[in-house]
């Protein structure tokens, strides 16, 4: 039988009520005051310690200043952030002494506390911020037996320092870990649920932000998290930066490249990329490769839906309310010049989308925003566009997007 238009409103509105309140029943009292309203800024730079004394002597870290100054929390509260992601370098951590530990975690723990007094929110993300060949970054960290345990024995003093805060406050276990250590696939989840194991006895409520290998959503789809359901304050996180040629096009050396993709431009834009000087095509030809495709087959706004719908019978089968996912890191990553001035509205267009559709559903996130080269940056104020903090659906006083 047909159903009738006034009932068939009364069953949507009913699914989405459903919904919503399935949601809320996933966000434990603890772990809604962490994330606050769901919207959270990440510092673009680590909580960083610098290493004092000689190249021959023994490690040891000082900390720099505060990456976010009283001032910039004050913005980031009053724009309507509900929480940071505090990004603090692993290096020091990863120690044997335990004194020096304790003194880096003690340090760090201050810092959760001024930003809890401002009235955020605080994920505390183990973040190593080094190069590639490090043996402090996340593959150099997982390969080495010492220094495996030696950021097992950081994440349980950590866990000790927050708990004691009862309220606010959750703990990132590792960021981006690797799929791969020496080319040879790593057990990310079995590292992952020992790091969980050893946190939870001495801090059995602390909310945890767990993750497939590299932050990616095909990872996460990928994890059986059935045995974590019976625990309320375990959080999903993954990152965001899709589509690459779009999001990633200061760092591929494209230019002008569009959101949503245009045809009608690829062979203008593919032209440039081969044949300027020091050409894209001669230094990064699978940019190209990929920068082709995005723009004749790309969707736009629908590509951002598809991708975050993986999420869906992930969630379902694994019983996580899609309130304990949270879009961990995302945001644009080009850089601010006269040249990317041109694409603005269209970084505005991708924040907006990807933005809404996460909040469709049901999904917290932190946007990885704060940073004095990012296209989002304004210099005069020395925070985020208004423009851009319109498109992410918080305070703004002036500026549209068209």
């Amino acid at each position: 039988m047909a159903t009738s238009p006034p009932r068939q409103g009364r069953i949507l509105a009913w699914l989405a009520g459903a919904l919503a309140l399935w949601s809320a029943i996933g966000m434990s009292g603890a772990a809604a005051s962490v994330f606050g309203n769901g919207k959270g800024v990440a510092n673009s730079g680590a909580v960083a310690f610098k290493r004092v004394g000689g190249p021959d002597a023994p490690a040891a870290y000082e900390p720099l200043p505060e990456r976010f100054s009283s001032a910039v929390l004050d913005q980031i509260r009053a724009a309507g952030f509900g929480h940071i992601r505090l990004m603090a370098t692993a290096e020091p951590l990863l120690t044997d002494d335990a004194a020096a530990l304790e003194r880096a975690a003690a340090w760090l723990s201050k810092q959760v506390d001024r930003t809890k007094a401002k009235g955020l929110g605080v994920v505390l993300d183990v973040h190593p911020w080094v190069s590639g060949d490090s043996p402090f970054n996340q593959d150099g960290i997982m390969a080495d037996p010492g220094r495996r345990e030696a950021l097992m024995r950081a994440l349980v003093v950590l866990a000790r320092h927050l708990a004691a805060k009862k309220e606010g406050v959750a703990l990132e276990v590792l960021n981006e870990p690797p799929c791969f250590v020496n080319k040879t696939p790593f057990d990310w989840a079995g590292a992952q649920r020992e790091m969980v194991t050893r946190i939870r006895r001495v801090a059995p409520t602390l909310p945890l932000v767990l993750k497939g290998c590299r932050d990616r959503i095909d990872s996460l789809v990928a994890l059986d998290a059935r045995s974590y359901a019976p625990d309320p304050n375990i959080y999903w996180s993954f990152h965001y930066y899709q589509p690459s040629p779009f999001v990633e096009q200061s760092q591929k050396k494209l230019h002008n490249v569009p959101f949503p993709p245009n045809p009608a431009l690829a062979r203008s834009l593919l032209a440039m990329h081969k044949m300027a000087p020091a050409s894209t095509a001669v230094s990064n030809p699978r940019a190209v490769v990929e920068l082709r495709e995005y723009l004749l087959n790309g969707k736009g706004r629908a590509s951002v839906a598809a991708d975050l719908d993986k999420l869906l019978p992930w969630a379902r089968r694994n019983g996580v309310p899609l309130s304990r996912i949270w879009m961990g890191e995302w945001g644009n990553l080009i850089e601010r010049s006269p040249d990317t001035e041109a694409i603005h509205t269209d970084q505005l267009r991708w924040l907006l989308a990807v933005r809404q559709e996460a909040e469709r559903r049901g999904l917290t996130w932190c946007n990885f925003g704060i940073g004095k080269n990012n296209i989002n940056f304004d210099p005069a104020t020395r925070f985020i566009r208004a423009d851009a903090i319109k498109a992410l659906g918080l305070v703004s006083r002036s500026a549209d997007i068209k």
